[in-house]
């Protein structure tokens, strides 16, 4: 009996620690809830086309759901799969007052929220506006 309950909290704690599987979907279907959130993992993307700006990289990474851009301190190069990061939504705005939505790596958001508007520029000027 102590050994099946055992066994029914250890499932119960596990099943409960796991993470949930996001996708770039569900974070433009929901952005509030992720603007909200601190920093989150997201798995299984790939990056799409990439750019450099001040030592970090611009990328446009999608999943099989879709794609956004998202800003590194880690160089990425095109095509590249990456299994898991720990990313941060934000949303900055461009000397022109356009949105662009973005993920972030910890390092690379103390740089967004001094060069934001570069930023915001550089994506909505270049290839990367694709989105």
């Amino acid at each position: 009996m102590y050994s099946y309950l055992k066994s029914i909290l250890l499932l119960l704690v596990i099943t409960s620690c796991s993470p949930e599987l996001i996708t770039i979907q569900m974070i433009k279907d929901n952005p509030t809830k992720y603007a909200a959130k601190d920093y989150f993992i997201i798995s299984n993307i790939s990056i799409v086309e990439t750019a450099s700006f001040l030592n970090y990289s611009i990328s446009i990474i999608e999943d099989e759901t879709g794609s956004i851009p998202f800003i590194s301190s880690k160089p990425y190069n095109h095509s590249q799969a990456i299994a898991k990061e720990q990313v941060k939504y934000v949303r900055i705005y461009s000397d022109k007052q356009q949105n662009v939505e973005l993920l972030v790596d910890k390092k690379s958001n103390d740089m967004i929220k001094t060069y934001g508007p570069m930023v915001a520029n550089l994506i909505l000027e270049t290839s990367l506006k694709s989105l």
